[in-house]
């Protein structure tokens, strides 16, 4: 690229990612899929909108085709990998070997119904819908394809939204648009083959299926346990700092070269590298975070906006093919799994419910219908009736299933699947604490604290002292950096002392370092322990420093970082008065479940903190009425209070609902009007680099709040 290209190339680049952003962020205000907005930001810089409104700007700044759209379409094409494998990521293949009857079902009629009338269409559809040179056959598959696929992501989404999602139906849907979306995948990477040879001769079919089946083959049978091996190599050689994340990442490259080559779209080789390492189970949870946040933050609004570049609604004649193309993709994916859902047993509304689940095409119509544009199969008009289908399809899903819902009443076994996931937070059997220790004040609040957790037989809590070699004779002549020998039998005493009435659960260990101290903490935390209370850093950030970073991103069991008032580092007195700020996520009620579990034991008064951030209005982005918040606030919490009215006293139970500029200042100034002597909160981490990042809420707790601060990281995979 030449001086002028690659200026044009950042400009494109900082338009559309912040567009789309902004407008996808728009969506998710409205309770839509952010992928919605990213589209429509590409629509709007694009020749729908701002080439139609002034041509002359459109054409300097987003060529729609020659030299200067090069860049861009390179980009685009590395984020449609990325988003390949993301999707890989999030597909369990496994789903194909366990299906039930009904799941089967809803997910071959849903399948078949569209492929067979979409075929069907494809072949009465006008020939200004063929690109120059074009075969019908070819397009009337691809359009097949399109309306088959279901958008996974965008159906998970919805089913959170709807809180479905530990429901018959939700289980249902997401288990058949897995299936749907694997089979849909291999049909795609069979037609895009096809096209690529020319056309759909019988001897160039043989040659494509073939192929594709030694590829799967290969990565069956020698790159899933070669990748297993690595994954294992790695894990036992941490100094390598994100070998892991290059591994999945090279990884996606070859496999996508590798069906490139063998005449298959290279994005069913990104595909199948991400179902390959979902099912590696030493492929660390935060290599995969951190590949999703950047995709989802950066690399696939970037597609989804150059798709939405290369939609001209001006071109489309007409609203016929429109709708009909949008009413025959709802009807068939609706008819198809109705169908094959009373044949599996289900009742009318969730066959019905479950269809329209399935119907959401989303980003997965939106990438069927940029291969077809790339291999030539179909036209531009076509190329944008699909587009808009793949919309208006991810908007209509929520919005039908949402009044089916009202006439699915929750049967008793899902009754008492969401009563347990809501209320049983903490492992019902026996409570298990591992407290590292090394003479800190923190960690000695920390086995406080863990000793008045336990009360029922079986509980315990073990301090744990790890022995390392000594330093080497020029890390000693530093004196700044000297650590001074600790008496650990007087130590431990001090932590018996500190247990009070407790002391009959607790008990003390010594180990010797096997490897780096992360690795021995981890091992430990290994032996069946629930919890994992680590003292945060005096002399820094509490929470920042190699050990705790890796054992937080790394550790099989719930962790809890201490850090003790910042007046009287040493005072270990029984707190009188907790304060737990929720807003409704799943490690905020692990830090409530603890809380209330310290409060039963020990009579402290309890208080759940709900605070709803003061937003400015603007055009595109506008608040919610605040009363409207504070009243969403005020259930939430009171529903959180009912959870522990058999085990805390009502009257110790506090509910307070706060209106404030952020997060951080509204605790602070609830902590000091509320008297509070300690503030637990649920947290998660959230950084795309090695240093632990858990937002900016626990981060400004750090920074203001001088009382005691317990920070509650869940296990990775949650509960």
């Amino acid at each position: 690229m030449d001086h002028q290209q690659t200026i044009l190339l950042f400009l494109q680049l900082g338009l559309l990612l912040a567009l789309a952003r902004l407008l996808g962020e728009a969506m998710k205000r409205m309770k839509q899929p952010a992928v919605i907005g990213e589209l429509l930001a590409g629509i709007v810089l694009g020749p729908s909108l701002l080439g139609w409104a002034a041509p002359g700007v459109s054409d300097v700044i987003l060529p729609e085709s020659g030299v200067w759209r090069i860049p861009l379409d390179v980009v685009s094409g590395f984020g449609l990998l990325m988003l390949m494998l993301l999707t890989g990521l999030e597909t369990d293949v496994r789903l194909l070997r366990s299906l039930g009857r009904p799941a089967f079902m809803a997910s071959a009629f849903g399948l078949l119904v569209p492929l067979a009338v979409g075929v069907a269409m494809g072949f009465m559809m006008p020939d200004r819908f063929l690109p120059p040179g074009g075969d019908r056959t070819a397009l009337a598959l691809f359009f097949a394809t399109a309306l088959a696929v279901s958008a996974m992501p965008v159906i998970a989404k919805i089913l959170m939204d709807l809180g479905l999602t530990r429901r018959n139906l939700g289980v249902l849907t997401l288990t058949a648009a897995v299936v749907d979306d694997t089979i849909g995948w291999i049909l795609l990477a069979v037609l895009a083959g096809l096209a690529s040879e020319g056309g759909l001769r019988p001897l160039a079919l043989l040659q494509i299926v073939a192929l594709l089946i030694g590829f799967i083959a290969l990565a069956r049978y020698v790159l899933h346990p070669a990748i297993r091996w690595l994954l294992r190599l790695l894990d036992r050689s941490p100094s390598v700092a994100g070998a892991d994340l290059v591994l999945v990442v090279v990884l996606a490259f070859l496999c996508a070269a590798a069906t490139e080559a063998i005449g298959v779209h290279a994005v069913f080789g990104a595909f199948t590298a991400g179902c390959i390492l979902r099912q590696c189970p030493s492929l660390p949870a935060e290599s995969v975070r951190r590949i999703e946040s950047l995709t989802i933050a950066v690399f696939a609004p970037i597609f989804f906006a150059s798709v939405g570049l290369r939609v001209d609604f001006t071109h489309v004649e007409g609203v016929f093919w429109p709708a009909a193309v949008f009413l025959i993709a709802v009807a068939t994916k609706v008819g198809g799994c109705l169908i094959g859902g009373r044949l599996g047993g289900l009742r009318f509304v969730e066959s019905l419910a479950l269809g329209f689940g399935m119907s959401a095409r989303g980003a997965m119509g939106l990438i069927v219908a940029v291969v077809g544009l790339n291999l030539g199969v179909i036209g531009g008009e076509l190329f944008a009736i699909i587009v808009l289908m793949a919309l208006l399809t991810s908007l209509l899903a929520p919005l039908a299933i949402r009044p089916l819902v009202r006439w699915l009443p929750p049967t008793e076994e899902e009754k008492a699947r969401e009563t347990d996931a809501e209320s049983k937070a903490l492992s019902p059997g026996r409570m298990r604490f591992l407290i590292p220790v090394s003479g800190g004040a923190n960690a000695l609040l920390g086995c406080r604290l863990a000793a008045s957790l336990c009360g029922r037989e079986g509980d315990s809590a073990v301090a744990l002292y790890v022995e390392t070699d000594p330093p080497a004779w020029w890390n000693r002549l530093r004196f700044w950096r000297r650590r001074f020998p600790l008496d650990v039998d007087k130590y431990f005493d001090e932590v018996r002392a500190s247990s009070g009435a407790a002391g009959a659960y607790f008990s003390t260990r010594r180990v010797h370092a096997e490897g780096s101290l992360a690795d021995t903490l981890l091992t430990e935390s290994r032996r069946g322990f629930e919890f994992l209370v680590l003292g945060g850093s005096r002399y820094g950030h509490p929470v920042q420093g190699s050990v705790i970073e890796r054992v937080v991103q790394s550790s099989p069991s719930h962790v809890v970082v201490v850090r003790g008032p910042t007046l009287l580092p040493r005072d270990v007195s029984p707190f009188r008065s907790i304060l737990v700020p929720t807003d409704g996520s799943y490690r905020s009620d692990l830090a409530l479940q603890l809380a209330a579990l310290y409060a039963e034991r020990t009579g402290a008064r309890l208080t759940i903190f709900y605070v709803t951030e003061a937003e400015e209005r603007t055009l595109l982005l506008p608040g919610g009425p605040e009363d409207l918040k504070l009243e969403g606030g005020r259930r939430l919490v009171e529903a959180l209070k009912g959870q522990f009215a058999d085990r805390v006293k009502p009257e110790l139970v506090d509910c307070r609902v706060r209106t404030g500029r952020n997060v951080p200042q509204a605790l602070a100034q609830e902590v000091f009007a509320g008297s509070h002597d300690l503030v637990i909160m649920g947290a998660e981490d959230k950084s795309i680099v090695e240093r632990a990042y858990f937002g900016p809420n626990v981060e400004g707790a750090i920074e203001l709040l001088t009382c005691s601060l317990f920070i509650v990281i869940p296990r990775r995979g949650g509960r």
